[in-house]
């Protein structure tokens, strides 16, 4: 059953909204061995990544009603965050810390369902660093071949930096507002990503034999941007991943 999140949109500046807070829930249902269901909140303000985006007056105003609504967020297989570019960590750990959501930066966590591990790695906003290859590396050449790997980031052009049909089941980002404004049978004139303009607006697609979904959010940016949407409607993306008939060993 799809949750009800219309709570969540008066932080993304929509129906009414107090104020031009963004949020974004991505809610990734992992369907692990029959009906062994494990659930993973990985989210960000927009997409995975950049939780706030404001002035300091305006986060002071808000900061309370926004650790009440992320106090609320809960998945038995735990709630993650990975940092977006504009995310300050002196306003967003403390918030993130009180609501028991774990920073996932250049880290995999293990998690157990009924005998099943689903792995999930978090990396910075800057996927070229050592560090985020290293991590990059871990998930795909780890040992094993019936687990189930997810890598979250802000940018989507993550999904280069992985091997060919890399080990990795799924790559999930955000960072481009699926363009924020799009142009009828062109798609986005800019998504701020090096992808081809139609993964770039979002959605589940394939590249270079890896899965990667790149979730739009709900958000609007707040710097360069307009603050309109046109043809890149906001998104709370529900994904559910099911066991293949062959694992996939590497």
């Amino acid at each position: 059953m799809t949750p009800d999140l219309s709570e969540f949109l008066p932080f993304a500046g929509y129906e009414g909204a107090p104020s031009p807070v963004r949020f974004v829930g991505l809610l990734v249902a992992s369907t692990l061995l029959d009906a062994a269901v494990l659930h993973l909140l990985l989210f960000g303000r927009r997409r995975p990544g950049d939780l706030f985006h404001g002035s300091t007056a305006l986060f002071e105003e808000v900061k309370d009603d926004l650790r009440a609504l992320l106090s609320r967020l809960r998945a038995t297989g735990g709630v993650y965050f990975a940092f977006g570019d504009v995310d300050q960590p002196d306003r967003v750990l403390p918030l993130l810390d009180a609501a028991g959501i774990r920073v996932l930066e250049n880290e995999v966590v293990d998690v157990q369902a009924r005998g099943w591990t689903v792995a999930v790695a978090g990396v910075e906003r800057d996927c070229d660093t050592e560090e985020a290859r290293r991590v990059i590396e871990r998930l795909e050449t780890a040992p094993g071949g019936t687990d189930v790997r997810i890598l979250l980031a802000h940018h989507p052009d993550v999904v280069k930096r992985l091997e060919p049909d890399s080990r990795i089941d799924l790559t999930v980002a955000g960072h481009t507002h699926g363009g924020q404004v799009a142009v009828p049978f062109l798609g986005p004139p800019v998504t701020l990503s090096m992808l081809p303009r139609r993964v770039a607006a979002g959605g589940l697609h394939e590249v270079s034999g890896n899965r990667l979904y790149v979730s739009r959010g709900v958000g609007l940016e707040r710097s360069q941007a307009p603050r309109i949407r046109f043809l890149a409607p906001p998104e709370v993306s529900l994904l559910l991943l099911h066991r293949t008939a062959r694992p996939r060993e590497r």
